[in-house]
């Protein structure tokens, strides 16, 4: 009997699909662009708080966690460009502002 052979490798990774997973995509994607990822990243944002929220984190949790994601995609602990710490601190307000309801997502 032989072994199946492994299907085509597209060589892409797969496709994020947690909120969390949304969430670092668009952090490194931002990290790499200018403006036009910002509205992709806010939602992304607005999403993973929404999420939060539900499960009944506290707001400094969540915080918490996006300065992790933050960390990982290479945003947080560098600010060697303004623009990096611009996209830290929106990303910071963005939260707050969701977490407490006055940020309205894009959609």
């Amino acid at each position: 009997m032989t072994e199946p052979t492994p299907g085509p490798r597209t060589g892409s990774p797969p496709a994020p699909t947690t909120s969390r997973e949304i969430l670092a995509a668009n952090l490194r994607t931002a990290m790499r662009a200018s403006g036009a990822e910002a509205a992709s990243l806010r939602d992304a944002v607005c999403e993973y708080v929404d999420a939060a929220r539900q499960r009944g984190e506290p707001v400094e949790r969540v915080i918490i966690d996006l300065k992790q994601e933050m960390r990982a995609a290479g945003v947080v602990d560098r600010y060697v460009k303004p623009n990096e710490r611009a996209l830290a601190e929106s990303v910071i307000r963005w939260c707050i502002e969701r977490y407490y309801g006055t940020a309205p997502r894009g959609d």
